[in-house]
Parts: structure tokens; sequence; C-alpha cells
């Protein structure tokens, strides 16, 4: 919202750091952000100015919390984003293969488990890896990338 996608500002400056940034950048619900429209607040400046107790009891408690967060008054914790397990699907074989036909195949049979797996997930893919594991210890790996989920 403001020139700079990231800025370090000291703590004497937060005030007037955040004054001319629009209220979207408090990441309100959209209602309080149309009813602030309404009442002609679109910067956090005039509203931070505003007395809380008439916002509180228009909008609930998410203004002055939002607020108190932007300021540095109160703690906002930040739920990182882990990354989930890959789905993976596998075959093993007894004897060795070699034929291009045979491996194809066994692909055409792999294909379906992992759809399936992705599915249940709700997710997709931007990436694939087969790993084909050969009889002298190497790996052969076949990457497969689209710019898209699919």
């Amino acid at each position: 919202y403001g020139r700079l996608a990231i800025a370090v500002v000291p703590s004497d400056k937060t005030t007037s750091a955040l004054a001319d940034l629009p209220v979207e950048a408090l990441r309100l619900p959209f209602p309080i952000i149309e009813g602030l429209a309404t009442l002609g607040v679109p910067r956090i400046g005039p509203l931070a100015a505003m007395p809380r107790a008439p916002l509180a009891l228009r909008f609930g408690p998410d203004i002055a919390r939002r607020l108190d967060q932007a300021f540095g008054r109160m703690g906002e914790a930040i739920v990182p984003v882990r990354p989930v397990d890959p789905v993976e699907v596998s075959r093993n074989f007894a004897e060795p293969i070699g034929a291009a036909e045979t491996i194809a195949k066994y692909i055409g049979k792999l294909v379906p488990l992992l759809y399936q797996g992705l599915d249940e997930r709700g997710q997709g893919v931007r990436r694939l890896d087969l790993l084909l594991h050969r009889v002298d210890s190497r790996t052969e790996a076949i990457r497969v990338a689209t710019a898209m989920p699919v």
C-alpha cells in the first residue's frame, strides 16, 4: 500500500508512516471497509484519531485490534506456511525391467493413483518427478514442470 514493499520505520515515526495508508492496509473485513468509506474515512490517520467506543459499537472489535497491531501495541501471531508432504506413488519389481513399453505401461497404472491422491487433498501439481532406480544403484530422473498448477 505504500511506496515500498517493505519499510522499516523507527517506533517514534509509526504514526506518520501509517497515517496516509488506506484503511485496506489494516486487513479489515470488506463490510467494515465499505462502512468506513460510507463514513468518509479512507485513511488510517483519520481512523486512528476517531474515538474507539463508537467504532466498536458500530463495527465490532476488529478496527481497534488491527490498529493496535499496526501501531505495535498488540502482538500478532504469524502462522508459518508449512510445506505439505508430497503425494508419492511407487511400484517395485522383483526383477529388473528395461523395455520402454513395460515402463510406460506401469507409469500409466501409477498416474491414476497419483491423481487420486492429489484429488483427495484438493491439490494440483506444478512439478512431477519420475524416479527410476536402476540395478547398478543409480537413479534416473525425469522432471515435468508447468507454469500453473494442473
